[in-house]
């Protein structure tokens, strides 16, 4: 059972000091965040995209989102390579709406 200290937002951490990124570097990290299972939000001044972004998390996947963010910095490209390879490998195919504006929707 969670407490409310657990679903507190507090910002992900980065050799102990709060994680702060441009807003298209933070909209990817909540991205790999969420498909780790850990729900994130952006927090910063969108008027001003180049100042720090944080991302905000539960205080119970704090570590835990600390943890995925590191490993996948220490993956670095070649990871993001082989990953992309497997889904290839596996099927995986872009979404049928990927290519919208041949619908006329535009």
């Amino acid at each position: 059972m969670s407490t409310p200290d657990d679903t507190k937002l507090v910002p992900v951490m980065d050799g102990g000091v709060p994680l702060g990124v441009p807003m298209i570097v933070a909209t990817g990290l909540q991205s790999l965040l969420q498909a780790n299972g850990i729900e994130a939000f952006v927090s910063g001044f969108r008027a001003e995209p180049v100042l720090p972004f944080r991302l905000l998390v539960a205080a119970a996947d704090a570590e835990r989102a600390s943890a995925v963010i590191a490993e996948a910095r220490a993956g670095g490209a070649a990871a993001a390579d082989e990953a992309e390879s497997a889904g290839e490998t596996a099927g995986d195919l872009p979404p049928d709406d990927l290519n919208f504006g041949s619908r006329g929707l535009l």
